[in-house]
């Protein structure tokens, strides 16, 4: 059992990564959105290290939530990454 303190902090980095790219005003890469990403949090040991396919665990839960975004329509991954309306929207409604 992985404890509290082990977990990768998927809701933090999913809405940091969602504030990045609305703080941006600009399509991003992939690359510019992890770097600013290790600028505002201060990563774990758990989160930096990677997974059996050899992924940062920080990577893959950055992965799978921004897919869902996309999903969703909060943000788009055509030409860079981006934010959209509804996403900015939604991190105006689901404050922390």
């Amino acid at each position: 059992m992985v404890v509290a303190e082990e977990r990768v902090r998927r809701a933090l980095l999913f809405r940091t990564t969602l504030e990045i790219l609305r703080d941006a005003g600009k399509k991003l890469s992939q690359a510019e959105v992890h770097e600013e990403l290790r600028h505002r949090i201060q990563l774990t040991a758990r989160e930096l290290s990677v997974d059996n396919s050899g992924l940062p665990r920080y990577d893959r839960a950055i992965g799978f939530h921004t897919g869902d975004a996309t999903t969703i329509g909060w943000m788009s991954k055509i030409g860079g990454w981006s934010i959209t309306e509804a996403g900015a929207e939604a991190l105006d409604l689901y404050e922390t």
